[in-house]
């Protein structure tokens, strides 16, 4: 049986195929959110699937549906290879952020594709703070069932800073031993431990000891970022050296593993 598509109509109008396509993609929030993940498996991460749902469907519609907007003929293309990939890959990401660099996105426009495109502009400017499109301190790593959660509204939804030592299991306000809460903004994650966070024994340590690492909270952020958009250039850069493809980047006492398809070498 053959299957008619039938377009997003909102009032009296249908929805142009190019703003169905931004409305199905993964919001910019999850999608930073799993970026922010190092050790999440790209082909896992939900934000993969939708946004290959995305653009199959979107190719779908090309077909039948006419687009209005005039920066479709540039983007069907970077679309029809999303659609087609077979791995993850930014490239989609990059053209939004070289056609929003172009574009003067205005404030007031509200729409699914001007919220995608001012993502990406902040992507390809270097994800700073002051410049965010959504508010940084909401911007997390996934929370574990026993990651501390807000203790109040005057403090900020991830706390963090460096313990008295780097232990993940010191109490950083009263030097407890033995804690498992742990800060949630400024943690590194390590192949089934943390490598650095700062656990708290209760809430009220949490709030005490917020003012004198309120600082560091903010820096350690920005560093991971920063690791973060580094990681991507490191995996380009493996693609282009080595034969074998590499598959998976693990740390192991302190040493970085890149594992290829035949085997493990250490990098």
């Amino acid at each position: 049986m053959a299957m008619r598509l039938i377009p997003a109509v909102f009032g009296n109008q249908p929805e142009d195929p190019v703003e169905t396509f931004f409305r199905r993609l993964p919001s910019p929030i999850d999608h930073y959110r799993e970026w922010l993940n190092p050790h999440a498996s790209e082909k896992n991460k939900p934000t993969w699937h939708d946004g290959i749902i995305a653009a199959q469907l979107f190719m779908l519609s090309a077909e039948t549906h006419e687009s209005s907007d005039p920066d479709y003929s540039r983007l069907l293309p970077h679309i029809r290879t999303a659609a087609s990939a077979d791995a993850p890959t930014d490239q989609l990401y990059e053209q939004l952020g070289a056609l929003a660099l172009e574009k003067d996105i205005a404030g007031d426009d509200h729409s699914y594709k001007a919220q995608h495109l001012r993502y990406a502009l902040w992507m390809a400017q270097g994800r700073k703070d002051e410049t965010s499109p959504f508010p940084i301190p909401n911007v997390q790593l996934p929370e574990l069932d026993n990651y501390m959660i807000p203790a109040g509204p005057d403090l900020p939804y991830s706390l963090a800073t460096l313990a008295p030592s780097f232990s993940p299991k010191t109490c950083a306000q009263c030097e407890k031993q033995g804690e498992i809460l742990k800060c949630s903004a400024c943690r590194m994650p390590g192949p089934g431990t943390d490598t650095l966070a700062t656990a708290y024994c209760s809430r009220t340590c949490q709030a005490n000891h917020w003012p004198e690492h309120k600082a560091r909270c903010k820096d350690l952020q920005q560093f991971y970022r920063a690791a973060a958009m580094y990681q991507q250039i490191f995996d380009h850069f493996l693609a282009e050296t080595y034969t074998l493809q590499p598959i998976e980047m693990t740390e192991r006492n302190g040493v970085a593993m890149m594992k290829e398809e035949s085997g493990e070498s250490e990098v």
